[in-house]
């Protein structure tokens, strides 16, 4: 059997050693889980780079979950032409993850972490805005997409009386946002993957003269590693072809197979059970209504018929 091995590729950075640190902290607490055979990190700005990781593993099957907080130029891109410059590329087989900001344990996650942030400040979500800020920028239009899904679904969940959203590098600016909130405290949420100069200098200076609460960025939360992990797992790359030895077809009885139904619950995806959702990631068919939305069908396996 062939070794399975998880990259955690990242954005990283020269300027600011920490940056890194949290990615390697983040693939050593999951390297001791024994969960995978090798798990490396590779870097835009840092070493091993995105173009020379392959070459410093044995494993064949290996899995590239982007630590990013959406989808854009450096998952689209960057990350997919980089990989296919390590001299290996060719012989393993490969399968890129959707980025960790896009998964639909995010919108739990951060719930969650307002609720234990306002506890600590003795603040109420009747009277408290919440204010997302995404990097954002407008080079590439899918890249704000995850902070406005991220915001559809705490608005919905009502996780506070207020949901607005910024972006450093798009509109609406983060003053612009901060400017539109209607309560007197602003729990501030950067959603952003590291602690380094945006979460730790730019949101505080975008955010000054405001009574606010800046949180730790969404990246360096404890939960993100789960996320990583489930990326991980339902994205193995596809089995090695086999072939068979020409002769004659000998025929098989089908082997019976197992219906379960789950419901969808009452509309948000994000509030399917823990089974149900389980349960829809492996099917091999998925018999469904209209009714469905499209995010939990992007639950499903890829090889899944639908």
């Amino acid at each position: 059997m062939s070794a399975q091995a998880l990259v955690i590729a990242a954005h990283g950075s020269r300027r600011e050693a920490g940056a890194n640190a949290q990615i390697r902290r983040l693939a050593e607490s999951i390297r001791v889980r024994r969960l995978f055979d090798e798990v490396a990190v590779a870097f835009h700005h840092g070493e091993p780079g995105f173009d020379t990781v392959l070459d410093e593993m044995t494993a064949e099957q290996i899995t590239v979950v982007p630590l990013f907080t959406s989808t854009g130029h450096y998952s689209d891109t960057v990350l997919p032409e980089a990989l296919a410059r390590n001299r290996r590329f060719a012989e393993l087989r490969l399968r890129q993850s959707p980025p960790v900001g896009t998964h639909l344990g995010i919108a739990p996650l951060v719930a969650r972490r307002v609720t234990e942030v306002l506890g600590r400040e003795g603040g109420s979500r009747a009277e408290v805005s919440v204010l997302l800020v995404g990097h954002g920028t407008p080079r590439h239009a899918e890249s704000r997409a995850a902070t406005l899904a991220l915001a559809e679904t705490l608005e919905r969940r009502r996780v506070a009386s207020q949901i607005v959203y910024g972006f450093l590098d798009d509109e609406p600016s983060v003053e612009a946002a901060l400017a539109a909130t209607r309560h007197e405290l602003v729990l501030v949420i950067p959603f952003l993957i590291g602690g380094g100069n945006h979460a730790l200098e730019d949101v505080p200076q975008r955010t000054a003269g405001r009574r606010v609460v800046i949180d730790a960025a969404v990246g360096t939360l404890p939960g993100i590693e789960e996320l990583v992990v489930d990326l991980a797992r339902r994205n193995t790359p596809p089995p090695a072809p086999k072939f068979r030895r020409r002769g004659p077809v000998t025929p098989t009885t089908p082997t019976p197979g197992t219906v379960h139904l789950v419901g969808g619950g009452p509309g948000d995806p994000g509030l399917i059970t823990a089974r149900g959702l389980e349960l829809l990631r492996a099917a091999d068919v998925v018999v469904h209504d209209r009714l469905i939305g499209a995010e939990l069908l992007a639950e499903a396996r890829r090889d899944a018929e639908l």
